[in-house]
């Protein structure tokens, strides 16, 4: 009986001592942050997914699907090689697929937070420190990703 006692002496001490609920934590100071991250990692998932659609079209025709818009690509490739065709990025601007001329090669691209393409950008590969920057998947391994921090 004393050591349930003391137990539950312990716990009512401990809750007693414990943030209240409605407390503001460290991790909710962040949210302009972490809401950030989310939005990226969600549209980068969506990009790999069009890649893997791409990439499975491509394997099946022996060739990428020619489209001049993600639209055009989302009739070529869903359902057959995906469910549900991602059309926008999390922040609300329609994706890119830009084939190559010669056909041998493509980019997913995606606006970033700032809803402005700069084609000029999508040619160097590596990690973005800003959502405002445009992230790019490609056929050939050249990808611009930002770069997730929690």
């Amino acid at each position: 009986m004393k050591r349930l006692s003391y137990s539950l002496l312990s716990a009512l001490l401990i809750g007693a001592t414990a943030a209240p609920v409605h407390a503001v934590t460290p991790r909710q100071c962040v949210r302009k942050v972490a809401d950030s991250t989310l939005s990226c990692t969600y549209t980068l998932i969506a990009m790999r997914s069009l890649q893997t659609a791409v990439e499975a079209y491509a394997i099946d025709k022996h060739q990428y699907p020619v489209a001049q818009s993600i639209t055009e690509l989302k009739s070529l490739v869903q359902p057959t090689y995906i469910v549900t065709t991602p059309l926008t990025d999390k922040w609300g601007t329609e994706f890119r697929y830009v084939l190559s001329a010669d056909g041998k090669s493509y980019r997913i691209v995606s606006a970033g937070s700032d809803k402005v393409f700069d084609d000029s950008s999508w040619g160097s590969p590596g990690l973005l420190e800003s959502s405002k920057e445009d992230a790019v998947v490609s056929s050939d391994g050249r990808d611009r990703e930002w770069a997730i921090q929690e």
